[in-house]
């Protein structure tokens, strides 16, 4: 019977807040908004499909509207026009970091989106002064040599998915380039770092977007590996801070020269959670970008024969090893 009453008030109650708290009575000059639910608004659609539901929606409300999720509005800004606003607006007028704060438990507290604006910035420097041209010719010829082994395991026929094959490369290069020799090189610590970074990438998911606390397996699975990952590059953060020797010229040791403009060096757990800022910002990118111009070329065969043309003429210009100056386009016939 007591629990026949707590089912009767609850109801109660989430039928007064559907009707006090309604997301769609708004100003004329908002939005519109789309709640198909009390409470959840569109949370059950946006989680089965999120790209699925925002289509939807923008068949129907054109190209401005708003999402309610689970008490959350979120707006979009669809189409070339609506494009032009988004990408003009000032710091003042749309805050990235409150679209970001789902990364928080990712790269860890007070770091890029979850730092003052001025602090952020100074990171950000930081990473750049490890991005300047001189690194980027020799990650060049690294990132051909990851390319070249991974593809040569592929084989001479056979199916494989494009999207996990071209997000998997992008992890080699970019851990390769990143994180340094002592995480690539070692095929032990290599493939611990690789699942570790899976169940890190497991914890960015619809959910986590509005509350990435929420008690999942998944965002247990992702805290376990943020301390881990800690952990691991511990050691290795240990021995390049006492290394007497020529120093490795990579973006972990950029990170571990650089300070603030304070004279503050940069702790161990910041330099670990920028390492991953980084990594997540340039593998998906550049993972998406791989599969579709693969997935391109895979669908237009009749292109190939001229890209590859064209590679043989910047291969007598610069020769067979791939380098930044020469902007080789990729292995379009070892792709398909």
């Amino acid at each position: 019977m007591l629990l026949l009453y707590i089912v009767g008030a609850l109801v109660v109650l989430l039928g007064i807040i559907s009707v006090v708290y309604d997301p769609r009575r708004r100003g004329k000059n908002l939005p519109p908004v789309y709640a198909p639910l009390p409470i959840l608004g569109a949370m059950v659609e946006f989680s089965k499909n999120p790209i699925t539901c925002v289509q939807n929606v923008s068949k129907k409300y054109g190209d401005i509207f708003t999402l309610h999720n689970l008490g959350f509005n979120m707006t979009y800004l669809i189409g070339p026009a609506a494009h032009e606003v988004f990408f003009k607006a000032t710091d003042e007028e749309l805050s990235t970091r409150e679209a970001y704060k789902f990364v928080i438990p990712v790269f860890g507290k007070g770091l890029v989106y979850d730092s003052p604006t001025s602090v952020m910035y100074e990171q950000l420097r930081m990473v750049k002064s490890g991005l300047q041209l001189q690194q980027l010719r020799k990650n060049a010829i690294l990132m051909e040599q990851e390319a070249r082994g991974f593809i040569a395991n592929w084989g001479n026929s056979g199916e494989v998915d494009l999207l996990d094959q071209m997000n998997r490369l992008t992890i080699l290069t970019a851990s390769r380039c990143l994180l340094g020799p002592e995480i690539r090189e070692n095929p032990k610590v290599a493939s611990e770092f690789a699942a570790l970074y899976h169940d890190l990438e497991g914890g960015l998911n619809p959910l986590a977007f509005f509350y990435p606390n929420f008690p999942l397996p998944a965002h247990f699975r992702r805290d376990r590996a943020r301390i881990q990952i800690q952990k691991l590059f511990e050691s290795i953060i240990k021995a390049r801070r006492s290394r007497t020797g020529e120093k490795l010229e990579d973006m972990l040791q950029n990170l571990l020269d650089s300070q603030y403009k304070t004279g503050e060096a940069l702790p161990d757990h910041a330099v670990v959670g920028i390492l991953l800022g980084l990594l997540f910002a340039g593998q998906h990118t550049s993972g998406i970008t791989a599969t579709w111009t693969a997935f391109f070329l895979c669908s237009n065969p009749q292109y190939i024969k001229e890209l590859l043309e064209e590679q043989e003429q910047i291969k007598k210009e610069f020769g067979e090893t791939i380098t930044f100056d020469s902007q080789e386009v990729g292995y379009a016939g070892e792709l398909c």
